[in-house]
């Protein structure tokens, strides 16, 4: 079916692939090196390229002024300056972060408006990039939210790490269930509608 997808879906699996090696990447540093800092914030910066390019080529108004690769780039440049030069590659790129955070919630409420904008019959549950916007602003919020107030919930109010890190798993587990169940749905509803 890859070939059947748009290129905003394409680029997504993709994103999805590489997201996968930087994940077995970042295990293995941590089990060799006790340290996997340098893999995440090195694959930051790329998946925030990624994710502008699916909204480049998904949201119309980026497409025509091709403002996704403008975000993706210069998001990009942003965020391997951050990794070498402001913070180190062996700690947490958090200034990083939460500037990817705010970006990509900005993309997404921004193609929900388009998306509200364009036909007032349009049936959102059957648009694949509904969903997918839905889920990058659910993980997204919450990836803000967790890393924004990480150091306050844990000194300031006391909240266990490792009940931080659980709940962070199962967002993360949620958030890539919730995108195979979206891409199992799409390829049904394309099937149903196709005969």
């Amino acid at each position: 079916k890859y070939k059947t997808l748009d290129a905003s879906l394409r680029i997504l699996i993709w994103l999805f692939i590489l997201t996968c090696v930087n994940e077995i990447t970042a295990d293995f540093f941590a089990r060799t090196f006790q340290n996997n800092m340098p893999v995440y914030g090195a694959f930051g910066p790329i998946q925030l390229l990624l994710i502008s390019f699916y909204f480049n080529y998904s949201v119309d108004f980026f497409k025509r002024a091709k403002t996704g690769l403008y975000i993706g780039v210069i998001g990009a440049v942003i965020g391997y300056v951050n990794y070498f030069f402001i913070q180190s590659p062996k700690i947490f790129n958090s200034y990083f972060l939460i500037g990817e955070s705010i970006t990509v919630v900005g993309m997404c409420l921004y193609s929900f408006y388009c998306m509200l904008q364009t036909d007032d019959d349009m049936k959102l549950r059957s648009n694949i990039h509904f969903w997918i916007t839905a889920i990058f602003l659910f993980l997204w919020t919450v990836t803000f939210l967790f890393w924004g107030l990480y150091d306050f919930l844990v000194e300031n109010i006391g909240v266990s790490v490792n009940l931080l890190h659980l709940f962070l798993l199962i967002v993360n587990a949620v958030t890539y269930i919730s995108f195979g169940l979206v891409f199992i749905i799409f390829n049904k509803m394309q099937i149903i509608h196709e005969q």
